[in-house]
């Protein structure tokens, strides 16, 4: 498709409330409308990143349906902990032009970073999960990241991967055998 997929990549799942009820219901009735209105929101989305993040602007972005778009962001020359940082600080500025009489709150979940097909899947599915539980717990208009949430998305939705992986990362740190 063109795309390169050998970029270390962290997903991002945007959840627009709104958009499906208020946005193509409303404004996009044929289908031609709400394809060019998904189309429109998608570049709106990209260019909310690009603009704040003027590097590493390889981007894959799609829409999932009802609410939520989906964001493989490039993370080439970018550390992941810097990026999650930086979107978790200026997630205003970043989402405040995504909001509109229609699109009323805007969250994002974040997934971990990837350089393999298996490993952007995984990244998607945590976006996912982070989105759902940080909204469930802690409330939407922000940023979740799998690392800011601690344990919770681990205990209540993760995978035995997911869980070998959280534990070696916690426990790696330790030097004292």
């Amino acid at each position: 498709l063109g795309f390169r997929l050998d970029l270390p990549r962290a997903a991002i799942a945007f959840e627009l409330k709104g958009f499906w009820d208020n946005y193509l219901q409303t404004l996009g009735s044929p289908l031609g409308e709400k394809e060019g209105l998904i189309e429109a929101k998608k570049r709106d989305l990209n260019q909310s990143l690009t603009s704040f993040f003027t590097k590493n602007q390889d981007n894959l972005v799609g829409y999932i349906g009802r609410d939520t778009f989906l964001v493989l962001k490039d993370l080439r020359d970018s550390a992941y902990e810097r990026f999650g940082q930086l979107l978790s600080r200026h997630f205003s500025e970043i989402t405040s032009s995504l909001k509109n009489v229609h699109i009323t709150e805007v969250t994002l979940g974040v997934g971990s970073s990837a350089t393999t097909p298996s490993g952007l899947i995984r990244s998607v599915q945590e976006a996912l999960q982070v989105l759902r539980i940080g909204q469930k717990i802690i409330g939407g208009n922000q940023t979740h990241r799998l690392d800011s949430l601690g344990v919770l998305p681990l205990l209540l939705m993760g995978n035995d991967q997911q869980k070998k992986e959280f534990s070696s990362k916690l426990f790696g740190s330790l030097e004292d055998s």
